[in-house]
């Protein structure tokens, strides 16, 4: 009896172990892992990948490979997908196809030859040295008639044309002042002159080549058409002058000869002329019915100053004066009463100061004041322009700060006059017995002061009913001496 108990009791155990065993064997399968292989055909190389079975392989990053394009992955010849799951061993081969090449051609249009180029999609060009071209200056290259911008990826052939803009050309005339002549050339923009070789004249030495009234650089690239004038350095004799040593230099007293065109020279027995005095024409030229002074030429006198009062007053047959570049004062009744003087004068960007009648009773139509200009008086004699048939008077490009009384009396043309910004004070009845009728105001950062109110512009009238034209953002016409130009029409500009 207790035999077959033990042996009941063994085969339970027995069962038993064999039940656990072959649970625990169906709990814990052993799982298969394979290989994922990567051929880049000549890419750069990928790794193999171990997965699970029935596992999905990631997709690794594109392969590259110089002058072609990664297309895909496939297995045995047909497109892998990456979401199959992996069941055995693989190998993934790239897929690539080459890059395309494409011509760039540069089509300079008769400029220098620039190289073809080739190359592959999607690069961009390097932007080549720009061509030349006699003539003109390089704008800029175009595709198809719009500016190519060379960040831009090629995607196909394409020719680049390039676009020019002639050079200006300008001439540039030399003026030799009465010397040897010097022919005009012609010189494109930007370019520099060479000094021509210097011209002669008897008696006279070249001090300088000016281009207007300032010593010219010929290391200055050329910008517009000029015209270069010779600056001669003349040595009068004392047979045709009187003069007296001054501050500087000399006066001229006297002048003996009879010339119609006379001729001011830089020196006289060697000494800089600095002044004309007073008076220094022979008595017989104040007749004003036999006068023979015609014209006067002042450009060569290089170191005149000054031209004292009634230098040349009552020439009759004077037509035309050239001033010299360096004339800084025109002194009262210089010029006046030459009744056949104009109808044009210039006067030199040097000039600062012009007294009083010093052009009274002349034949000026047009005047052109030079930039430098600082005051007109009416020291001793005034009207310095009166009784001129002037029109238009403009001012508006000087540094004048005063202008006296009556400078333009009895200029019965007078229609326009422009004053400047630096103008501070207008003195008595400026334009007294003229036509005017359009008055400029240029000042703006305080008011300009009017001597004599109202009776400043009186023309035939005795108020001013013209247009006062004022700056943008001034109160003129309610300011003092200009709020009683009650019948004028005010327009702010």
């Amino acid at each position: 009896m207790k035999t077959k108990l033990r042996i009941t009791l063994l085969c339970t155990i027995l069962i038993s172990l064999l039940s656990f065993s072959c649970t625990k064997k169906k709990d814990n399968p052993i799982i298969e892992e394979y290989t994922v292989n990567f051929e880049t055909n000549g890419g750069n190389k990928i790794e193999s990948i171990t997965v699970k079975d029935g596992e999905k392989v990631t997709k690794p990053t594109n392969p590259t490979k110089a002058e072609f394009n990664f297309i895909e992955w496939q297995l045995e010849g047909v497109t892998y997908d990456f979401n199959t799951p992996v069941k055995k061993d693989i190998t993934l081969t790239a897929i690539w196809t080459a890059i395309p090449i494409y011509t760039v051609t540069f089509d300079t249009d008769e400029g220098s030859k620039i190289d073809v180029i080739k190359l592959r999609e999607g690069l961009k060009i390097t932007k080549p040295e720009d061509p030349v071209k006699d003539g003109f200056n390089f704008i800029e290259w175009q595709l198809e008639g719009i500016k190519y911008d060379f960040n831009t990826p090629v995607k196909k052939d394409i020719t680049l044309r390039a676009i020019w803009k002639a050079i200006p050309e300008y001439t540039i005339t030399f003026n030799t002042n009465g010397g040897s002549k010097i022919d005009a050339i012609k010189v494109r923009e930007g370019l520099k002159i060479t000094k021509p070789e210097d011209p002669k004249k008897d008696g006279y030495r070249i001090i300088d080549w000016q281009v207007d009234g300032k010593s010219y650089n010929f290391d200055t690239p050329i910008t517009k058409d000029i015209t270069i004038s010779i600056i001669w350095e003349t040595n009068g004799s004392l047979e045709n002058w009187d003069i007296e040593d001054i501050e500087g230099g000399v006066r001229i007293t006297k002048y003996k000869g009879t010339d119609k065109n006379l001729i001011i020279p830089a020196r006289i027995d060697n000494k800089k002329v600095v002044e004309i005095g007073t008076t220094i024409l022979p008595d017989r030229t104040y007749d004003r019915k036999n006068t023979s002074l015609e014209n006067l030429d002042m450009s060569l006198a290089v170191y005149l100053k000054v031209i004292k009062h009634s230098a040349f007053i009552f020439c009759g047959a004077l037509k035309k004066v050239t001033f010299s570049q360096s004339l800084v004062t025109i002194e009262y009744s210089a010029f006046g009463w030459c009744s056949q003087l104009g109808p044009s004068i210039i006067f030199p960007d040097s000039l600062e100061i012009i007294e009083g009648g010093a052009f009274r009773w002349c034949n000026i139509s047009n005047v052109v004041f030079g930039k430098n200009l600082r005051e007109i008086k009416d020291n001793k004699a005034w009207a310095a322009f009166g009784d001129n048939p002037i029109e238009i008077v403009d001012l508006s490009n000087t540094k004048l700060e005063t202008i006296g009384k009556g400078i333009f009396f009895c200029c019965g043309r007078l229609r326009v006059i422009k004053f400047p910004s630096t103008l501070k004070i207008i003195g008595n009845v400026v334009t007294l017995n003229s036509s005017i009728e359009e008055i400029y105001i240029g000042r703006k950062d305080s008011p300009l002061t009017i001597l004599d109110g109202t009776q400043a512009f009186v023309g035939t009238s005795s108020e001013y009913k013209g247009k006062i034209y004022y700056p943008k953002g001034t109160n003129y016409p309610n300011e003092k001496n200009w709020k009683d130009f009650t019948s004028a029409q005010w327009i702010e500009i």
